[in-house]
């Protein structure tokens, strides 16, 4: 469990786009991003890339909770797991790739943070209703649907940030309502 007077580095890797939030102390959001992969390029370029931008969000969190430099962080980081996939009956072939190019992102950013780093269960993160998430989480299309706070945003790319704040919740609150263990 994180002490809620931390701040949090949160991450949802993936092998096309990786979600970032960082929170303050108060749980408000510090700054979001969402990095997406070229086209064309490598699984281990990008992870290279997604760990440093990783670290350089932590970094700029650190400084600010926490003007006084310091050889070690005293922030909290998680990210989000993953499980295998279970084939079931009448379904077309799964193609592994994307899991395990996901799977090349979490360890680099595994590698990043080291043994910092909580490796949070999946379980739904990013998959509430749109009004659950600060303003920031949600983009000005999705406000502009009729009853936006109801509904789930699943097509904008902040889903991939919306994910990592539900991640940073989870290690914040491990007995919340979420039911998300770690």
């Amino acid at each position: 469990m994180v002490r809620r007077s931390s701040g949090i580095a949160a991450f949802d890797p993936g092998s096309r786009s990786t979600g970032a939030v960082a929170l303050l102390p108060n749980g408000d959001v510090f700054r979001h991003r969402v990095w997406s992969r070229r086209d064309g390029a490598s699984i281990t370029g990008y992870a290279r890339w997604v760990a440093k931008q990783a670290t350089d969000l932590a970094v700029d969190l650190e400084r600010e909770i926490y003007p006084a430099p310091s050889a070690t962080f005293r922030i909290a980081f998680a990210v989000e797991g993953i499980v295998a996939i279970v084939p079931q009956a009448r379904r077309r072939p799964i193609n592994p790739m994307p899991l395990v190019e996901t799977g090349v992102v979490l360890g680099a950013i595994a590698h990043a943070f080291g043994e910092d780093l909580v490796v949070v269960r999946p379980g739904n993160h990013g998959g509430n209703e749109l009004g659950y998430y600060p303003a920031e989480l949600v983009t000005d299309a999705e406000r502009r649907l009729d009853g936006w706070q109801l509904r789930v945003g699943k097509t904008s790319k902040l889903r991939h940030a919306r994910s990592a704040y539900d991640v940073a919740l989870a290690v914040q609150n491990p007995l919340s309502s979420t039911g998300r263990e770690f």
